[in-house]
């Protein structure tokens, strides 16, 4: 399935990285506002915004469970997030 951003929320700012979680159900988007934008894949839509850095966000990469994403970015910052997963 094809994900395309435009469908799923606006973005005035770019975007660097794109990664989809291993059930497809949800991608991280690495913003240059600094922000971590989660959506939906199968029905794009936008369901969180998160916050942490202060520059932009380069990369985004969910763990190999599925529990954990981490962003990484220019601020020189790492953050580790939880993420929900119904089963």
């Amino acid at each position: 399935a094809k994900f395309e951003l435009r469908r799923a929320g606006e973005h005035k700012e770019g975007v660097n990285q794109i990664a989809a979680r291993a059930d497809k159900k949800i991608a991280a988007v690495a913003c240059w506002d600094g922000m971590v934008r989660i959506y939906g894949i199968k029905k794009p839509r936008p369901l969180a915004t998160l916050k942490c850095h202060s520059k932009g966000v380069q990369s985004v990469t969910f763990s190999p469970d599925s529990k954990w994403l981490a962003s990484a970015s220019d601020d020189t910052r790492i953050a580790l997030w939880s993420i929900f997963q119904d089963d």
